[in-house]
């Protein structure tokens, strides 16, 4: 496997030769090859909700989930990183085999990261979800998972190395 985002004769040919040596290198795979005509059904990874949300709607979501994280527990002193991201895009593929086809898809997730403190100790955690649409993301589940993650390691030490069987 090559690519290339440049369609000049020098970075084509360079990724054909790219491609020749990376499969002289690796084992032959029957299942890896150039997609055939008629062989595809639809994908059902498209969902219309992710697109026709509201912006506001998507910050809403991010502060909800931030806001979640302090409520938890109050040794959460930050939230560092509340993060919202989605897209929404058409791939199209063609092949010399006749092949040609196109698939949408959308994508979605949400990301937060805390910082826990107390009796002069400090930890942080963070937790994260991913989905085709905003109702797959479960902001308050996440918020409570990284939450507790955070205070759960405070006044965490590390355990004293030792020599241990090993046991199969």
């Amino acid at each position: 496997f090559a690519f290339t985002t440049d369609h000049d004769d020098l970075s084509l040919r360079n990724c054909a030769e790219r491609a020749i040596l990376n499969a002289r290198s690796t084992s032959p795979d029957d299942r890896n090859g150039l997609p055939q005509p008629g062989l595809y059904g639809e994908l059902d990874i498209y969902k219309s909700a992710l697109v026709d949300m509201p912006i506001k709607e998507k910050v809403k979501l991010t502060i909800d989930m931030e806001r979640a994280t302090y409520a938890h527990d109050n040794r959460i002193s930050e939230v560092d990183t509340a993060l919202y991201s989605d897209a929404a895009s058409d791939i199209y593929l063609i092949n010399s085999l006749g092949f040609a086809g196109s698939y949408r898809f959308t994508e979605c997730y949400v990301y937060v990261s805390c910082i826990a403190r107390g009796d002069d100790d400090v930890s942080t955690s963070y937790s994260y979800g991913i989905g085709r649409e905003p109702d797959d993301l479960d902001v308050n589940k996440l918020a409570v998972k990284a939450a507790s993650r955070a205070v759960s390691l405070l006044g965490a030490r590390p355990i004293k190395s030792k020599k241990l069987p090993v046991v199969f």
